[in-house]
């Protein structure tokens, strides 16, 4: 265990997940490290993710805009007119209703050199002078707290129910694979990490409960392993089916049997995605670990040596699972088990309405940590669709970006019923192991709980969707 004397990546005691973080980072081996927090492609998702709930770098951008502010103007569409025609130069952003986002596209520009516009051209005028260029925050995406004040919240309740148990936060661990990649215990110690709380107004005797576990099927950890090392925790199991539906079938009568209580089917990886760093370390699995949730040598060591160029884990996923999956397979997998069934991976309103065809409990709005394919939304901006097209026929999770106490409260605040947090777990787990996960549970929690104090909340119910509001619903002034 580690003291507060020790000091790592410049941080001597951690005060938030920022700093776990850090100091997990510096002590992975760099084919660990470079797999769990890569994403696919140029990554540009995996920056959204986290951008979207705050905001992108500071970086110089430049604009080139008439100098008689007159001559130029913007629909509510977004159409761009200067003299009275549109330009086909320039575009807006029509979600910015105070003040306009222009892009002007470079190429457009060819008496002007690349570098003097350094890329993508993008700067906030809303007074409408000539302008050369600026340095300037992109906040399309930022989302804002309207707080609400002279509320009693000297007794706060951080308690929520899913799927009819009553647990102690609002958020829990996402399904992450090979944790003993970052700490000898693994997954064991991630779900021992959980939060424990006392729940209040229920009965006299207190009834302590934690944020709900989700193991992943590439674990190195077996279920057996998970249920008998943190029996109190609230466990479900994220499954991938597998060309050998009878292995598939095993993984859920083991999962229900040993008392997991939700299958989470991950419905967004017939094959894994293009991940750059896998790739240039041919990442394979550590010769001294497995996926122990297996028996036979292909699928318990087959993420390694499979002969493949690249990362061994795609060639795994991409020889061992079903590609061939479809709408009715839901159906099957329902029919094998007693347990609620949540899709995870799920984007659009269109697939949305498929799910819901088959009675499933929940809905998981997870882009796969923006490492399918890079230009998937963050998950924060697909929320609205999917609970617009659930209208409450079932539950509406979410993970991808969550990294602080007032993420879990701005996707609380949208729609979503619990937010599930995966990379600040692993950081967690290789700072200080089960100890390490505590602690960046307990920073969500802390964050959490003053956010809601600060905001006039002192319950879940209380968070109102008109608390968290897009940049654009200020003045830019």
């Amino acid at each position: 265990m580690l003291s507060e004397k020790d000091s790592f990546a410049g941080v001597n005691v951690p005060v938030c997940v920022g700093d776990v973080e850090k100091i997990g980072k510096s002590l992975l081996p760099r084919a660990a490290l470079d797999y769990y927090k890569s994403g696919a492609g140029e990554e540009v998702t995996l920056s959204m993710n986290r951008e979207a709930f705050r905001r992108e770098e500071n970086t110089e951008k430049y604009v080139l805009i008439p100098s008689d502010p007159k001559s130029l103007s913007c629909s509510s569409e977004g159409a761009v007119t200067h003299l009275g025609k549109k330009n086909p130069l320039v575009q807006s952003t029509p979600t910015e209703f105070h003040g306009i986002v222009l892009r002007i596209n470079i190429n457009t520009f060819p008496m002007l050199p690349p570098k003097t516009l350094g890329g993508l051209s993008v700067a906030l005028c809303p007074n409408w002078v000539g302008i050369s260029h600026l340095n300037i925050e992109f906040r399309i995406y930022r989302l804002r707290i309207r707080p609400r004040i002279l509320r009693d919240v000297s007794r706060r309740d951080l308690t929520s129910t899913v799927l009819g148990k009553r647990v102690a936060v609002p958020f829990g661990v996402s399904p992450t694979a090979m944790h003993r990649m970052a700490h000898p215990d693994g997954e064991v110690a991630t779900a021992r990490g959980k939060l424990n709380q006392q729940i209040t107004g229920m009965t006299e005797a207190a009834e302590k409960v934690g944020a709900v576990f989700i193991l992943s099927t590439l674990s190195t950890s077996s279920l057996e392993e998970v249920a008998e090392g943190a029996p109190n925790a609230t466990k479900w199991f994220q499954l991938y089916i597998y060309k050998k539906r009878d292995l598939t079938r095993d993984l859920v009568a083991r999962a229900e049997k040993l008392g997991y209580e939700a299958l989470v089917l991950t419905v967004d990886a017939p094959v894994f995605g293009i991940r750059w760093a896998d790739a240039r370390n041919k990442f394979s699995l550590p010769p001294h670990l497995r996926l122990a949730n297996f028996i036979g040598s292909d699928e318990s060591q087959g993420v390694r040596n499979r002969g493949k160029k690249g990362s061994q884990l795609q060639a795994y996923v991409t020889e061992l699972f079903d590609q061939s999956l479809t709408w009715k397979d839901i159906g099957w997998l329902k029919s094998v088990t007693k347990l609620p069934l949540i899709l995870k991976g799920i984007l659009t309103k269109e697939d949305t309405e498929e799910a819901l065809k088959y009675d499933v409990a929940g809905i998981m709005v997870s882009n796969h940590g923006a490492r399918q394919v890079d230009g998937f939304p963050a998950t924060i901006e697909a929320l609205p669709e999917i609970l617009k097209a659930v209208n409450n026929r079932c539950d509406v999770y979410l993970d991808g970006g969550v990294t602080q106490g007032t993420d879990v409260f701005k996707a609380l605040a949208l729609g979503a019923k619990m937010v599930f947090v995966g990379r600040p777990a692993i950081w967690g787990l290789a700072y200080n192991g089960e100890d390490g996960v505590k602690s960046v549970l307990e920073f969500i929690k802390n964050e959490l709980d003053f956010t809601m104090a600060l905001t006039g909340c002192a319950t879940l119910e209380d968070i109102k969707p008109e608390m968290v509001v897009p940049a654009s619903y200020y003045s830019l002034l």
